[in-house]
């Protein structure tokens, strides 16, 4: 390490950096030189974040409802008002879940979600994106955090804290390394996109899974047999369904690897396989 600040003289702004992992964004990129706006729909918790910053006066803590265009317009008018310069690095980290069933998630669920993590990484994306190019501001950089329905990578979130522990098990057994990655090691992640060191790197995917790379449709094992031979095959395939009475089946539109059905063909689903995850036999 020379001691040189990586990104002293930067303005950033982290939406979401009110917790979780925008927080620990916000963190690493102070630690590094960055002017940092931890800006969130909990402003309590975006002035939790720049309180704990070191050189916390050089910081600011802004509400901001990302998924209102007047709001994300009201946040950067003010970030350009408190500072006289736009901001040269965005990351978008705010994010929401509403995590249901297809059959009982509402209308208004689905657009909370929406609103939120695709309208509101859009909107703040293209308002800086504008500010950074009407000022030509050198080495600007932009990061999106992604949902796990996108890119797996699961992390130890406030989000998490209400899943039950049985299923944290289930998923750190798939993970390669054995266990959830934290809000630091993703931030540092970001934190290398948004530095000199990352001059040659734009429009990526930098996956942070601790190993688990596989599709978002790779989430539970499920044992499949043939109908006729009674061979077995492990496909990994995306089924949480509400439970319904036994003996019935259900139905899944499903991808297939070419592999497996060589081995098995004719595969259908067995309501007891859907239930019970099983080893490869």
């Amino acid at each position: 390490m020379t001691g040189i600040q990586q990104l002293a003289g930067r303005l950033a702004l982290v939406t979401g950096g009110g917790s979780g992992i925008g927080r620990a964004v916000c963190k690493a990129l102070s630690n590094e030189g960055a002017r940092v706006v931890a800006a969130d729909i909990n402003k309590e918790g975006a002035a939790t974040t720049v309180s704990d910053l070191p050189g916390s006066h050089e910081h600011r803590a802004l509400q901001v409802d990302v998924g209102s265009s007047e709001s994300v317009s009201s946040m950067f008018a003010e970030i350009k008002k408190t500072y006289s310069a736009p901001v040269s690095i965005v990351v978008n980290c705010a994010g929401i879940v509403r995590d249901t069933f297809l059959m009982d998630m509402t209308e208004e669920s689905f657009d909370e979600v929406m609103k939120i993590n695709l309208k509101g990484t859009y909107l703040v994306t293209q308002a800086a994106a504008r500010e950074m190019v009407s000022s030509s501001v050198p080495n600007g950089a932009i990061v999106n955090i992604s949902s796990i329905v996108g890119k797996t990578g699961n992390m130890e979130t406030p989000m998490v804290a209400s899943v039950p522990e049985k299923v944290l098990v289930k998923i750190k057994e798939r993970i390669p390394m054995g266990r959830f990655g934290k809000p630091e090691e993703l931030a540092d992640a970001v934190l290398f996109l948004c530095s000199p060191a990352s001059s040659y790197v734009t429009g990526s995917v930098l996956e942070v899974t601790g190993g688990d790379s596989r599709s978002s449709l790779q989430k539970a094992t499920v044992q499949y047999r043939a109908q006729e031979s009674k061979q077995s095959a492990s496909l990994d395939l995306n089924l949480r369904q509400p439970k319904e009475p036994p003996g019935r089946y259900r139905s899944h539109q499903v991808t297939v690897c070419p592999e497996c059905l060589a081995v098995v063909p004719g595969l259908r689903v067995l309501e007891e396989d859907c239930l019970t995850p099983s080893a490869p036999s």
